[in-house]
């Protein structure tokens, strides 16, 4: 009987400025690293635990941006495995990371919110473009997320001794996942979510950090899938 094997790749998307609107004090920056690192340890971990041979079929990697300023982006070497000295190179990289940033708002006097806030949605979409061609993704199969085996392969299979389709990996089908995680502050309501672009619908809004060309690269050449992880709710 085919088994269905997990493989998945992941990227973080790293926004500088997540966090900022929850803490306050000289500590903000160690705050918000802390919950950015927790963020992205926990959806690693929840992501391990589905798949069955974890140095293989589960990679990872990150890009930090800021959606205030124009900051250049960082990002890591392409995709890396789910091991401890990978994960504490990302962990130094992100205090450094949100250090600089909250340093340099500082110094230049800003407490409150950058006057080119309502361009972050191009700086998500400039991110996006950035995601898709540093990262080599996995192609899924067009005609089915899962390949199934024809009748002819599944009835020798039946015919053949378990130690035999085991030792040649002739039971397993494996189903490919690309995302991306979106770790930035998330907006309260519909009204300050278009100040992101100063549009007056969602679909406008979505228009401009997801142009078709940059949606047809993302969904459907590389069927990445994008979450947006919501900081208020983050412990």
């Amino acid at each position: 009987m085919s088994e269905i094997v997990n493989s998945y790749k992941v990227v973080f998307l790293l926004d500088t400025n997540f966090g900022s609107d929850r803490f306050e004090g000289e500590d903000r920056s160690s705050k918000c690293a802390a919950v950015a690192r927790g963020c992205v340890l926990k959806v690693l971990a929840y992501l391990a635990s589905r798949v069955r041979y974890q140095f293989k079929n589960l990679q990872w990697g990150f890009l930090f941006y800021n959606s205030q300023t124009d900051a250049s982006f960082k990002c890591c070497s392409g995709f890396k495995e789910f091991e401890t000295p990978h994960f504490e190179d990302f962990e130094n990289q992100v205090d450094l990371e949100f250090e600089k940033y909250h340093c340099s708002k500082i110094s230049h006097h800003k407490d409150g919110p950058d006057t080119n806030v309502n361009e972050s949605a191009d700086k998500l979409r400039d991110a996006l473009r950035e995601i898709v061609c540093r990262f080599q993704w996995d192609q899924p199969d067009i005609s089915s997320p899962v390949k199934k085996p024809n009748r002819t392969l599944r009835r020798t299979r039946s015919m053949l001794p378990e130690s035999f389709s085991s030792s040649h990996g002739d039971t397993h089908d494996t189903q490919k996942h690309n995302l991306v995680v979106l770790l930035s502050n998330c907006s309260q309501s519909v009204s300050e979510f278009l100040q992101m672009r100063k549009v007056r619908s969602p679909v406008d809004l979505l228009s401009c950090f997801m142009p078709s060309h940059l949606h047809d690269k993302f969904h459907r050449e590389c069927r990445i899938k994008m979450y947006w992880i919501y900081s208020d709710q983050v412990v």
